[in-house]
């Protein structure tokens, strides 16, 4: 008996395990490469790299609102289910932050 009860602990904790790994593979896999995530006070990627012209979208994930303060561009206050897209037309390093959340960070760099 003690050790049906074994095999099924075990298989329990298989399949949990399996469906919070596949559950991450597809959440991860959601994110397309020109776009920034923010969730859990963070932007995922922290650092993005992209070529010249390219579009960069930032998306609220968070169920509190967030803006993108930079030298260069800023955005208005997003809310959860929004996003903010901005041009990159120049190669250079973009520093940002969050305006209400200035200890959020990030970094875009521009490449030919």
């Amino acid at each position: 008996m003690n050790k049906l009860i074994i095999i099924l602990v075990v298989i329990l904790l298989f399949g949990v395990g399996s469906y919070f790994i596949f559950n991450q593979q597809n959440q991860q896999s959601s994110i397309t490469e020109n776009e920034i995530v923010i969730k859990n006070f963070a932007f995922t990627p922290t650092a993005l790299i992209v070529k010249t012209g390219t579009t960069v979208i930032w998306l609220n994930d968070d169920p509190v609102p967030h803006s993108i303060k930079s030298d260069t561009f800023n955005s208005e206050i997003f809310n959860k289910g929004e996003s903010f897209q901005f041009k990159f037309d120049n190669t250079g390093t973009y520093d940002y932050t969050c305006g209400p959340h200035p200890t959020m960070i990030g970094e875009i760099i521009v490449q030919d």
